[in-house]
């Protein structure tokens, strides 16, 4: 013989329902705390990682001058040098042998000016 169902009055009914309605509420509620603090932890990594963009954005400009800044000293140097290579060829083959005259002309006198300080 089948058990016997207990009898469901409305008042069980209304205390079993509060029930379940206190434990739903309880597990809303510790989700929403759970939510709470992931939305707390994403808002500091956006703000950390937003700092972060912030700096390298900063060094990257900065880099990006510096780099303005040598191209500028590189094409003035390089204008320089080939105005030296037009005087130096302009100058002749003769050039490095008076210079080397010259050097040596000025280390006699140099080694002159010695011998008489001496004195």
């Amino acid at each position: 013989m089948p058990a016997k169902k207990p009898k469901i009055t409305l008042e069980k009914f209304y205390d079993r329902f509060l029930a379940f309605e206190n434990r739903v509420d309880g597990q809303f509620h510790q989700i929403a705390v759970r939510f709470d603090h992931l939305e707390q932890n994403f808002k500091a990594e956006i703000a950390r990682l937003e700092a972060r963009i912030r700096n390298i954005e900063t060094n990257l400009e900065k880099l990006t001058g510096d780099v303005e800044t040598l191209t500028q000293e590189y094409h003035a140097i390089v204008a320089g040098l080939k105005r030296l290579e037009l005087r130096v060829s302009e100058l002749g083959e003769e050039t490095p042998s008076q210079l080397l005259s010259l050097k040596n002309r000025l280390t006699a006198i140099e080694e002159r000016v010695l011998v008489l300080e001496s004195k």
